[in-house]
């Protein structure tokens, strides 16, 4: 009598365990672990067709072709069939054609929600990368609201002022620091070291990032 309790309690775990499995797999909706978004400046396809032909022949496969979903994006201005750098960032970070110059600002001149924003409203860390400067146009469209792409100063603020990202690596430390410490800094404040006492660690080199604390990166 005891072992046929033991085989009922073993079939009722498995009948449990295999309707949890197709409960989770058909019913429950699944978020994706992490989002990378990748910009290639000026990845048209006239530049692909030429790293192909680069790469060894019109038929050669790049590693983009490998890809199971592909889209094209119009990202032109709303004043202006050619969008400029800020424009273009914009219409990526926001979904919305905004005017040239322009940086997540509409077109009513209120500021839009961008994808990091959404990010941070769903309780996910946020990072950006860029081999250029923090605060060009690309970069500073995850991040900021401006009227204008070249008032870099005002960018650099947003940074410190958003509390949207986690990491942010990039050039353009000039745009942080006052003009007493080789910055181009006009109102005298030194933003990396304000962030510094925020909490964040500032790395300036390979080797300052290498001795950062694992937990810490």
């Amino acid at each position: 009598m005891k072992w046929r309790n033991q085989l009922l309690a073993l079939f009722c775990l498995l009948v449990f365990a295999a309707l949890g499995v197709l409960y989770f797999e058909h019913w429950v909706v699944q978020k994706p672990f992490g989002i990378i978004l990748f910009i290639g400046e000026g990845l048209s396809p006239e530049r692909l067709a030429m790293t192909r032909v680069y790469s060894g022949g019109a038929d050669t496969r790049l590693s983009l072709d490998s890809m199971e979903s592909l889209a094209l994006l119009r990202n032109y201005s709303n004043d202006f069939a050619a969008p400029d750098q800020a424009a273009a960032a914009t219409a990526l970070a926001t979904g919305v054609r905004v005017n040239n110059h322009a940086i997540g600002i509409g077109t009513d001149g209120k500021a839009l929600r961008n994808l990091v924003e959404l990010a941070r409203e769903s309780g996910r860390a946020t990072g950006l990368i860029t081999n250029a400067n923090l605060t060009e146009p690309t970069a500073a469209a995850f991040y900021a609201h401006a009227n204008d792409q070249t008032d870099r100063a005002t960018i650099a603020l947003a940074l410190l002022n958003g509390d949207l990202l986690d990491m942010a690596m990039g050039g353009g430390a000039a745009n942080f620091l006052p003009e007493s410490k080789q910055g181009r800094r006009h109102d005298g404040r030194d933003l990396l070291l304000e962030l510094r006492r925020n909490g964040f660690d500032i790395v300036r080199s390979k080797a300052e990032l290498e001795a950062t604390p694992r937990w810490r990166r």
